[in-house]
């Protein structure tokens, strides 16, 4: 018969056996996770991203997750964020951009190919509370880099466009891009004007999803900060 140092020697050896295959277990548990999260990274950045609708959470406003606009259909949603005044939201915006843009976001960072690009894109801003069509105009059209007279061109057709009234919460108007010098503004579902300006075209796609974009949090969505 086995003594009882025998047995104490089988129930460590045991204790130890079974330790190992717990740990071996919870490695290959780990090591699945990071070959799925690994796989699913690589497949977005190879453009196998599923986009779909998205609400901005600080006004509840939501996005269709793809729209047709003046300059081109079926654009998909990209992404969405917030502008903000102290405390107050003013509106929510979301980016649109054209399948060939899309597939750049594999190989460039996303602002810049947004930027760079001659593909259609939209940027739609829905109002959060009623806001005025001068001060829309002031905030869009004060282009430091953009010459005074276009500048004064764009704040007219903007002021014109939107007639004498408020746009009022859950209104929208949007701002769209064709190639590098032209861009377009709709409001309340009307086009308003077409300006070709390569540095106002820019310049207002660059408030935007620009370094100095006046929605950090629309930076921050579109992975770009």
């Amino acid at each position: 018969m086995p003594s009882s140092k025998t047995y104490d020697y089988l129930a460590l050896l045991i204790a130890a056996l079974c330790a190992y295959l717990l740990a071996t277990v919870g490695t290959h548990k780990k090591l699945s996770r990071s070959s799925s999260s690994s796989s699913s990274t690589t497949s977005s950045s190879s453009g196998g991203i599923v986009w779909g609708p998205r609400t901005d959470k600080a006004t509840g406003i939501s996005f269709a997750a793809t729209q047709d606009f003046t300059t081109g259909k079926a654009l998909t949603l990209v992404g969405v964020g917030t502008r903000k005044k102290a405390i107050l939201n003013i509106y929510s915006l979301g980016v649109y951009v054209a399948k060939p843009l899309l597939q750049q976001f594999s190989t460039a960072e996303r602002c810049t190919a947004i930027i760079h690009s001659k593909s259609p894109k939209a940027v739609q801003l829905t109002f959060a509370m009623g806001i005025g069509p001068e001060k829309i105009a002031e905030a869009v059209s004060g282009l430091k880099d953009v010459d005074p007279t276009v500048r004064q061109e764009f704040h007219d057709m903007l002021i014109q466009g939107l007639g004498g009234g408020k746009m009022l919460k859950g209104e929208s108007m949007t701002f769209e891009w064709k190639g590098l010098d032209s861009i377009s503004v709709t409001a309340r579902g009307k086009k308003i004007g077409t300006m070709k300006h390569k540095d106002l075209a820019k310049g207002v796609l660059s408030l935007y999803v620009g370094p100095q974009s006046v929605s950090p949090s629309l930076l921050h969505d579109l992975h770009c900060r």
